[in-house]
């Protein structure tokens, strides 16, 4: 029931800085209430499908449909979310920061970054698959040197006996 994720906007600052991995958890609809920080699927068309993690300003109920709507914000943004949240597309609730987050939350980010990520993840991964070749190609260099030291001692063994 736990997820960690990335904060990846300032919306929450200072509660919630950028780059830092934060731990959410499973929650039961009757457990939320105003003030509670939470991970939703938003329904922006300018960040749909994505995750986006604000408090819950106000809980009220849809004129429409009568379900229990939430309505969100980040806790540096000036208004309200444009788009309410329902129940179903609530990931989690905010526990709390993980500890040396920003630290790893920023070698994350970082690794975003194409050079950075061919150092620190390619560059080992080419490294050794350079290494094994190399092996390799020793084993074969040396075993036709043995099969032609083994050639030319049976040859020699040939002409002794004649």
């Amino acid at each position: 029931g736990y997820e960690v994720l990335r904060v990846i906007t300032p919306s929450m600052e200072p509660e919630l800085p950028l780059d830092t991995l934060i731990l959410i958890k499973d929650v039961d609809e009757e457990d939320l209430k105003e003030g509670d920080i939470i991970t939703f699927i938003s329904e922006d068309p300018s960040v749909k499908g994505f995750y986006v993690t604000h408090r819950i300003y106000k809980i009220t109920e849809s004129a429409i449909t009568g379900d229990t709507i939430y309505v969100t914000k980040g806790d540096a943004n000036v208004t309200e979310d444009l788009y309410t949240v329902k129940y179903e597309d609530i990931a989690g609730r905010f526990v709390r920061i993980i500890p040396g987050g920003n630290t790893i939350g920023k070698w994350i980010a970082g690794l975003e970054n194409n050079g950075l990520y061919f150092l620190i993840i390619l560059l080992p991964i080419l490294l050794v698959l350079i290494t094994y070749i190399w092996q390799i190609m020793s084993i074969i260099l040396l075993n036709k040197d043995d099969d032609a030291d083994n050639e030319e001692e049976t040859e020699q063994g040939d002409s002794t006996e004649n």
